[in-house]
């Protein structure tokens, strides 16, 4: 089968290669679409975390094809999305309600250093991970259950109601993804801050007022009625961004940070402690957060059309990265099909 290998010079290649054979207790999906993720962008760079050849790609759809022992709630031909995580559900953070925190996720993750990822033809994978697409769900809508379920998990660890003004900043696939569920949770006081100018049209589009950072937070205030956000989610993966989003909080507010950055990021530690604001991160999500995205979808309230901007062929991996690492693009999300 054909899959999409990171090379000793990290480049990314199509090469050749046996597909697996389903164990028990797993399936062999036939990959439709798979998303180009930003961590895919960051792991490309990452030698320690994804070696040469790592085959990328945890946003997928696709059709099962092959059961292994033991599988008896799936059928060949299902379509599925898949959950790229086999949590261990008896560690202490599984059994206390976090799975997104096992012991063991970096290890079982489909498309890292340790398991064959969806840039391929097809993709071995636990059957508890699989969840049968409705009707109503398009195959290329399947590749965006995870970005989304990000995006409700996010929202989920701000502990806030829909009458909360709120404020998203950073308008890349995961600001957009989080914007997304807010709405689909009942979310309408919600304000975009995003410094290009294609992304601010962008979160335009979804129906939220949008300012830029250089506006300053009385932008973002006049744009929800005066109203001070109590919760501010940086999803910008940039330095800037936590202060950007500090500086917008209503004290004794809520701070939720999806974006990471391997750089250093200045913040005000002092109006941290004086105003009690809350930090939390937020990775990935829960199982039950993994089938809300699918019934959000399935139920209309998120308009996945937008959402996807080009499907290209595997052979397209490497130009379809360089292009999304790019500041200039205004790509929001591309799918790799086989």
């Amino acid at each position: 089968m054909r899959a999409v290998e990171i090379g000793a010079d990290r480049i990314l290649r199509t090469t050749e290669r046996e597909p697996g054979r389903p164990g028990e207790g797993e399936i062999r999906v036939e990959v439709g679409h798979a998303g180009i993720c930003g961590s895919d962008l960051h792991n490309l760079q990452m030698p320690d975390y994804a070696p040469a050849g790592t085959v990328l790609g945890h946003e997928f759809s696709g059709i099962v094809a092959e059961l292994g022992t033991g599988v008896g709630r799936l059928r060949p031909g299902d379509r599925v999305a898949v959950l790229p995580f086999d949590f261990c559900g008896v560690c202490a953070r599984c059994v206390s309600g976090s799975p997104q925190t096992c012991v063991q996720i970096r290890t079982t993750k489909i498309g890292g250093a340790f398991r064959q990822g969806a840039f391929a033809e097809s993709v071995i994978v636990p059957a508890a991970s699989a969840y049968v697409l409705p009707d109503s769900v398009g195959d290329a809508e399947g590749a965006l259950v995870e970005p989304i379920a990000v995006g409700i998990h996010g929202v989920a660890a701000a502990e806030s109601s829909p009458e909360e003004p709120v404020a998203v900043v950073g308008g890349g696939p995961v600001g957009v993804m989080v914007t997304l569920a807010l709405q689909a949770r009942g979310f309408s006081r919600i304000v975009g801050v995003e410094p290009n100018r294609f992304r601010r049209d962008r979160l335009a589009g979804l129906g939220i007022a949008v300012t830029a950072p250089d506006d300053g937070p009385e932008a973002a205030r006049e744009a929800l009625a005066g109203a001070v956000p109590n919760v501010v989610f940086d999803c910008s993966g940039h330095p800037t961004g936590p202060s950007t989003a500090l500086e917008l909080l209503e004290p004794l507010g809520r701070l939720v940070v999806l974006g990471s950055t391997v750089r250093p990021a200045p913040f005000d530690f002092y109006r941290l402690v004086r105003d009690e604001i809350r930090v939390r991160g937020a990775v990935c999500y829960t199982r039950e957060e993994f089938k809300e995205a699918i019934e959000h979808l399935a139920a209309g309230r998120i308009p996945s059309g937008d959402l996807i901007t080009d499907i290209r062929d595997l052979d397209r991996a490497q130009e379809s990265f360089e292009e999304l690492i790019g500041n200039g693009t205004t790509q929001m999300k591309i799918l790799l099909t086989p």
